[in-house]
């Protein structure tokens, strides 16, 4: 695999793992990104940072960690009926498509690279 190629595939997860910040943020879901470090990710408290500040791998797992988070939250609202935590759901259930969707094309790309 030549190196643009790896750095795209770099990129996108972590834009991948930023924007799935910013939308948890915008929500009301994730005050710090200490907290999302921890939580969401379920890596140290400076693992944002450093993924955000350094040229290092991204690992889809913190990612994969974070889509089963979301969708374990989006479970609970959908059993309530307050429209409120209904329209949550619905909208926690957008972010993890998106993150899916996005996580297969990233995975199915660097397959096709190295072939």
């Amino acid at each position: 695999m030549m190196e643009n190629e790896q750095q795209t595939i770099l990129d996108d997860k972590r834009n991948m793992m930023v924007d799935l910040y910013n939308q948890l943020h915008e929500l009301g879901l994730c005050k710090t990104k200490y907290e999302y470090s921890t939580y969401w990710l379920n890596r140290s408290k400076r693992y944002y940072y450093s993924v955000t500040n350094e040229k290092r791998d991204v690992s889809i797992e913190p990612l994969m960690y974070a889509i089963a988070r979301i969708k374990t939250l989006s479970d609970q609202c959908r059993r309530s009926t307050t429209p409120l935590l209904i329209t949550k759901a619905d909208k926690l259930d957008a972010i993890r498509t998106e993150i899916e969707c996005r996580l297969t094309r990233c995975i199915t790309d660097n397959l096709h690279q190295e072939k």
